[in-house]
C-alpha cells in the first residue's frame, strides 16, 4: 500500500512505507492511504499507525470483538471469508463500515478463505455483488455528510416542497374541475342517447327527465348525481327536437346545454355549449 504525505497545503506522493522510511519522516507525520479522499480529515493518520499491522474489529455472531491483527484473526474461532470486519480506525457502530473479510485480500491472504468449497458460483457472484453494493453505500454515506452535498440536498428539498405545494393548491384543483366538467358532458350525452331511444320506442322525445327515468329505470338519477347537478337539470322534448341543460359540479357551476333534432327536421344539428349561467331548472 502507498500513502500520501501532508506537506504544507499540498499532499506529496504517493509513497510506499519503505520510501517513507528512507525520507526520515517522524512517526507523527500525517499520511493518507492511496485511494481514499484526501479532503476528509478522518482519512489522515500518523505514520506510526500506518506502519503498525492493521487491526480489525470482527463481528462474531451478535457480538463485536477486537480489534485483532491479521495473525490474531486467523486464530479466532469461527473466522472465515464471510466474517464481517471493520478497520480499527473506523467507527464500528456504523453499519457502512463493515465488510466481509474477503474484501481485504491483501491484508488477509491466507485467512480469508471461502467458508465452504460447496458454495455454488451463482451464490458467490451474488455475495460479491452485495459486497459491492454495501461498499457503494458506504461511499455515498460519506458523500452525503459533505457540506456541499447537504446544501444541494436542502435546495432540492425546498424545490420539491414548492412543487408539492403548487400541485396541492393550484394544479390538482384545476385537474379536479376539468374532470368534473368532462363528466358533466358525458352525462348529457347519456341522456341524449336515451332521448334517441325514447323516440324510437314512442315516436317522440321524452318531454322531461321524469319520463326518461320512468322509461329507463331508477339507475338513471343515481348515475347522473355523480356527473351533474340534478337540482338544476332541465330536459325538454317534442316530436322533432330536444334540449338538455345542466350545471357541472365544479366551483363555477358551469352550465352545459345540449340540443339535437330528429333526422329530416328543420332544427339545428346536435351541439353542446357551455357558460357560467345557472340552469333554468326542471321543465314543468
Amino acid at each position: 500500500m502507498r500513502y500520501w504525505v501532508r506537506g504544507g497545503q499540498d499532499a506529496q506522493g504517493p509513497f510506499t512505507l519503505e520510501e517513507l522510511d528512507a525520507q526520515g519522516l517522524s512517526d507523527s507525520t500525517l499520511v493518507c492511504p492511496e485511494g481514499r479522499p484526501r479532503a476528509r480529515r478522518e482519512n489522515w493518520l500518523p505514520l506510526r499507525k500506518a506502519k503498525a499491522p492493521p487491526r480489525f474489529y470482527a463481528r462474531v455472531g451478535s457480538k463485536v470483538r477486537g480489534p485483532y491483527t491479521a495473525e490474531e484473526l486467523g486464530r479466532l474461532e469461527g473466522f472465515c471469508s464471510d466474517t464481517l470486519l471493520c478497520p480499527e480506525r473506523k467507527n464500528f457502530r456504523s453499519r457502512w463500515n463493515w465488510t466481509p473479510a474477503r474484501s481485504f485480500p491483501a491484508l488477509l491472504p491466507s485467512q480469508a478463505q471461502p467458508a465452504t468449497e460447496s458454495v455454488p458460483a451463482w451464490s458467490r457472484d451474488g455475495r460479491d455483488a452485495f459486497d459491492a453494493l454495501v461498499q457503494r453505500g458506504a461511499e455515498l454515506a460519506g458523500l452525503w455528510r459533505q457540506p456541499s452535498t447537504l446544501a444541494v440536498a436542502a435546495a432540492l428539498g425546498a424545490l420539491m416542497t414548492g412543487v408539492l405545494l403548487w400541485m396541492q393548491f393550484s394544479y390538482l384543483p384545476q385537474v379536479r374541475q376539468t374532470y368534473q366538467r368532462v363528466h358533466t358532458v358525458m352525462g348529457l350525452r347519456v341522456i341524449a342517447a336515451l332521448q334517441e331511444r325514447y323516440r324510437q320506442e314512442t315516436g317522440r322525445y321524452a318531454p322531461d327527465f321524469d319520463a326518461l327515468v320512468q322509461a329507463a329505470g331508477p339507475w338513471l338519477p343515481e348515475l347522473m348525481s355523480d356527473n351533474l347537478d340534478l337540482e338544476t337539470l332541465l330536459v325538454q322534448g317534442t316530436t322533432d327536437h330536444f334540449k338538455i341543460e345542466a350545471n357541472a359540479l365544479d366551483e363555477l357551476r358551469t352550465l352545459y346545454q345540449f340540443t339535437a333534432a330528429a333526422p329530416g327536421s328543420r332544427q339545428k344539428a346536435a351541439a353542446v355549449s357551455a357558460s357560467t349561467a345557472p340552469a333554468s331548472g326542471h321543465a314543468p
